[in-house]
């Protein structure tokens, strides 16, 4: 967070590090899920799973950022999930149209394949793919933007809530929880 001041100074926020890291991490993402896609690529450059880090990385600093929020902010968890989604949801949306639309020409969609197509699609263009509500993915790689909305809601809740409770039990054994599930697939 960068702030110009009156005077043309720069005032520079203590979490510019962090966010700096946070593109970077960003950065690593979209390599690996191009790596994914591309067998030459992957192998050229030694992509491997150890690049899975990234996304470990970017949840515990988007989670670090959250609790940050959740202490200085008055909002409810409602409000602050608007404010998520409504911040994030012009970039996301542009994302899904130059996918779907290069998806219905490679496809060679007919009209009515591309309307029962948008239909299937309603969860990915309300930024809830994450809710597995169906399973028409566009941009894969964005579903940690729709996770991050559902979880973020629980998590600020829960917070606001009862801090100490949320960050002494509800965190680490959801923690547990989940990375026990992902060891197993």
């Amino acid at each position: 967070m960068v702030r110009v001041m009156d005077k043309g100074c720069v005032k520079i926020s203590k979490y510019n590090s962090i966010t700096f890291w946070k593109i970077l991490f960003t950065f690593a993402i979209v390599i690996f899920h191009y790596a994914k896609n591309y067998k030459d690529f992957e192998e050229t450059y030694s992509i491997n799973m150890g690049w899975r880090i990234a996304v470990e990385f970017f949840f515990i600093v988007s989670g670090f950022l959250l609790a940050h929020k959740c202490r200085k902010s008055e909002m409810n968890a409602l409000r602050y999930t608007l404010h998520r989604y409504i911040r994030l949801f012009p970039e996301y949306f542009i994302s899904l149209l130059i996918m779907t639309v290069i998806r219905i020409y490679n496809d060679r969609y007919t009209l009515k394949m591309t309307l029962i197509y948008l239909l299937n699609m309603t969860d990915d263009i309300l930024m809830l793919n994450a809710a597995a509500i169906s399973y028409v993915n566009i941009n894969g790689a964005l579903w940690y933007l729709s996770a991050m909305l559902i979880s973020g809601y629980f998590i600020y809740w829960f917070y606001r809530k009862n801090s100490e409770f949320f960050v002494q039990v509800t965190a680490p054994a959801s923690c547990i929880a989940i990375y026990s599930s992902l060891s197993i697939t």
